[in-house]
């Protein structure tokens, strides 16, 4: 028996998904993420629940990649004249739109009947909620109709739970910051619903630059903080520019 056979099933996978990452292997990274979280009995741990996040973001990342680069070659071809391979495109979008809404909706399904369930704390249940609320807004960047709806209300939901759970965090803490941004951009994209992005955007900022005396910009450890404290500025900035145009 092999050094690894002897490792209890939840190191081997743990051990086994970081080797999955290293290789980017994110279908195996997947599935041995999965295994770990049916079998495990209580909360994942900080680190894991780090490890999951890039599985599940990096296996759905794949697959948009996929669908976004198909979607691209539809809308050139649309603008060929009579074109014969136009429905064979659309039907090939079709079948990745159903993979994708399927592996989305299989990793919300686990952590509504596992993760959640089992989060021992509020930090833990935020950051399952934020990733719930991600999958459902991965799904809405082209669901129609009432798929488009549920993902809409589900996905709205989850980042508002999170956020209703985040008051007590710090707003130099990388999971809020992280929900900040991702729920600014689900009103600001899918729900359509402007104002909002922006009022969440720049109250976030607000809070920021607040508490930014004497924090360490440089600091190795705080570069994820600043890079989400970027792209939320950014966002905002872009954002008013486009509503003063459209004001004119």
């Amino acid at each position: 028996m092999s050094d690894l056979e002897k490792l209890p099933k939840y190191e081997k996978n743990i051990y086994m998904a970081l080797l999955a990452q290293q290789c980017s292997r994110y279908e195996e990274m997947f599935k041995y993420l999965e295994d770990l979280v049916i079998k495990r009995n209580k909360d994942l741990s900080a680190k894991e629940r780090e490890l999951l996040a890039y599985g599940y973001v990096s296996y759905i990342k794949s697959k948009r990649k996929s669908l976004h680069m198909v979607m691209a070659y539809e809308t050139k071809e649309k603008k060929t004249d009579n074109s014969i391979f136009l429905s064979y495109i659309q039907e090939y979008r079709r079948t990745l739109e159903s993979d994708l809404t399927q592996s989305c909706q299989k990793i919300i399904y686990i952590l509504d009947s596992l993760l959640i369930k089992k989060a021992e704390n509020n930090e833990a249940k935020i950051f399952y909620k934020k990733l719930k609320g991600d999958l459902n807004r991965y799904i809405a960047e082209y669901a129609k109709d009432e798929l488009r709806e549920k993902v809409m209300r589900d996905g709205l939901a989850g980042y508002q739970e999170a956020m209703n759970l985040s008051k007590d965090l710090p707003i130099l803490n990388e999971i809020l910051l992280g929900l900040a941004l991702n729920l600014s951009l689900f009103y600001y994209e899918v729900v359509n619903e402007r104002k909002n992005a922006i009022k969440i955007a720049d109250e976030c900022i607000h809070k920021v630059d607040k508490e930014m005396a004497g924090f360490d910009e440089d600091n190795e450890n705080n570069k994820v903080i600043m890079s989400l404290v970027g792209l939320i500025k950014e966002n905002l900035e872009n954002w008013k520019i486009e509503e003063e145009e459209q004001n004119k």
